[in-house]
This record gives structure tokens, sequence and C-alpha cells, in this order.
């Protein structure tokens, strides 16, 4: 018995210093992952620090812009339904256009996946003009479906300058599908020469 004793004293000596290796990796371990989290959470905050300056000189034409091509064709098209005179709004309407034209081309790598909600929207004043006199309730659907548009792209472009993320991929694909609406309501009558009127802004 007292040598069975003796054998399980000598065993735990020869373990112990075992015991203690395996607690020093532990900690090594831990520390490493300590360091590569704390490292890649640094990298994180500086990207989205970043992704908030490229945009932040952006903020503001490009919120004039699109209030701008949206207000100007729901106006343009209430003087056709109020029977006033539009030529004032047109000439306006089709320069918000062109400003939206200019700041789709400089945003086309800062808010990638919205290329193609900010053509549509800067079509949309032509559009609207194109319709203005219809007798039906085409236009009417056309700009509410440009009103959700709108408001797709607000969300994408408030992601990256107040949280610093890229849209997601549910963000572009809700762009996407409205600006894609906008455009098949334009196209439903056989008077929407949308290929034309993209050669002329694009």
């Amino acid at each position: 018995m007292l040598a069975f004793m003796t054998e399980i004293v000598a065993l735990i000596s020869t373990l112990q210093p075992l015991a203690t290796l395996g607690a020093a990796l532990v900690a090594a371990g831990a520390a490493l992952l300590t360091l590569f989290v704390t490292g890649r959470s640094a990298r994180h905050a500086e990207m989205r620090v970043s992704q908030r300056e490229v945009i932040q000189p952006y903020l503001q034409p490009l919120s004039a812009a699109v209030h701008e091509c949206i207000a100007l064709s729901f106006t343009v098209r209430r003087t056709s339904v109020k029977n006033k005179p539009a030529e004032g709004w047109i000439s306006k309407a089709r320069e918000a256009s062109e400003t939206m034209k200019t700041l789709r081309t400089e945003l086309r790598y800062v808010l990638p996946g919205l290329d193609n909600g900010l053509r549509v929207l800067s079509l949309l004043p032509h559009w609207a003009i194109h319709v203005r006199d219809l007798e039906s309730d085409r236009p009417e659907r056309m700009l509410e479906a440009a009103g959700k548009l709108v408001a797709a792209i607000d969300d994408c472009v408030l992601r990256v300058s107040t949280k610093g993320l890229q849209p997601s991929r549910r963000h572009i694909r809700r762009v996407v599908s409205s600006a894609d609406l906008v455009k098949k309501i334009f196209d439903e009558g056989a008077d929407s020469p949308t290929n034309l009127l993209a050669s002329v802004v694009d």
C-alpha cells in the first residue's frame, strides 16, 4: 500500500510541470486571441470612420439633388392636372436631372450598388415631362414608385454616413427593385421611348 501511494505521489510530481505548461499555453492563446480581436475591431472602426469621411462632402449636394428630382417631377405633373404653365418647372426639372447625372458619376465608387437607382432618379424628371399630360394613373403610380426609390436610397446613404457601413445586399436589392418598378411603369405605354431618353441623359 505504501509503495502504491509512493507511485501516485511520484506521478503527480511528474505531471505538475505539464499542468503548469498547459496553463501557460492556454494563457498565451487567450492573449493572442484578445490581441487579434482587438486589432480587428480597431481596423473595422478605422474603416467605418473612413467611409463616413468619404461620403461627407456629397451629403448636402446629394440630398438637394434627390429632393429636386422628385419634387420637380411631382410639380411638372401637377401643373398639367391644374392646367398651369409648366415651362419654368420643366426647365428646372431638366437642370435637376443634369445635376443628378453628374453626382451619379462621382458616387459610382463611393456608393457601390446604387448606380442604377441614381440613374433612374436622374431620368425621372424627363419621364415626368414625357407623361405629364396623360389622362391615366400611370404618372401618379410612377411618381409613387419613385418615392419608394428615394426612401431606399436614403436608407443606404444614412447607413454609410452614420454607421460607416456600406449598403448591405438587402439594401441594394431594395434600391434595384424600386428602380426597376419605376422604369417598368414608365415603359407600360407605347409612348415611352426609354432608350431615347436614356441616351440623352446617360
